[in-house]
């Protein structure tokens, strides 16, 4: 986890086990998350490149139900999977976002995953559920 600081310094703070979130953590649907991430930037006018930026990006979204989520992804979503994001569009996680943080009031609740497309009308984001891998990142942990 990195903390940013001005202009391009990044700090490195540690995660300890108690920002993770427990096992068996029920999620609230409709409760903000923020994500954060360096993928590329798409404008609505489409003759316009996409480009990278140059400050790290962060977004707002709200947690969505499992329903939602497996009806916008039928048969893909497993139990390890959790979506954010607005089912209008405009707004998402995208490629070069990978391997994020998705937090939930200061913990670490998933990690971005993948989606159809970014910021796609019904197709919101899909983050790994960390809540799941509780045993294997304190084990990893201990023993590193």
């Amino acid at each position: 986890m990195t903390k940013l600081l001005e202009g391009t310094s990044v700090q490195k703070t540690l995660c300890h086990t108690k920002c993770l979130f427990s096992l068996g953590t029920t999620f609230v649907v409709g409760l903000s998350s923020q994500m954060s991430g360096c993928s590329l930037l798409h404008t609505a006018n489409q003759s316009e490149k996409a480009r990278y930026p140059d400050k790290l990006q962060c977004l707002d979204a709200p947690l969505l139900s499992d329903d939602t989520c497996f009806n916008a992804y039928p048969f893909q979503i497993t139990e390890n999977m959790i979506c954010a994001g607005y089912l209008e569009g405009g707004k998402d996680s995208c490629q070069g976002d990978s391997g994020g943080p998705m937090m939930c009031d200061g913990q670490l609740q998933g990690v971005v995953s993948w989606g159809h497309g970014c910021a796609l009308r019904k197709k919101p984001g899909v983050y790994t559920k960390v809540c799941n891998y509780i045993s294997w990142i304190k084990n990893t942990m201990a023993s590193g």
